[in-house]
């Protein structure tokens, strides 16, 4: 068994994101945690620390952008990229999460090879690892 590279965490309301995501994740050699809200990943990421965070925008309870804000005053030391994955494409919606410290944002719907390709980029993972 190959090991593990960190533990990241997707926060999205859809079973199939967190399957899809999942998938991916494994490629790379991560581990994968599941949030269904941004309470729910608040309280996770105040546990534990993850490698990286795929954020949805539109959630129930507490949504990405607020959550987004709230981890980044909470944080100590360096920041826990963040990226949005979300199906909120217009420029304002990009520009309020990037000005919240998202990481990187992709548009829903995404492909396999672009969720991997970010990932490699911000964890600075081997190309080679998505062939796995």
């Amino acid at each position: 068994m190959e090991p593990q590279l960190g533990d990241i965490l997707v926060v999205d309301d859809s079973e199939l994101i967190h399957k899809f995501q999942g998938l991916v994740a494994r490629r790379l050699g991560l581990t994968l945690s599941h949030a269904y809200n941004g309470l729910e990943a608040l309280a996770m990421t105040r546990k534990k620390r993850f490698r990286a965070i795929l954020l949805d925008l539109n959630m129930p309870v507490l949504d990405g952008l607020s959550f987004l804000e709230t981890l980044r005053k909470e944080e100590l030391g360096e920041p826990v990229p963040v990226v949005v994955v979300s199906t909120e494409n217009q420029d304002e919606d990009i520009r309020r999460a990037l000005e919240r410290g998202a990481t990187a944002y992709l548009k829903k719907p995404f492909t396999v090879e672009q969720i991997a390709e970010v990932l490699q980029r911000i964890l600075n993972l081997p190309s080679s690892a998505a062939a796995r």
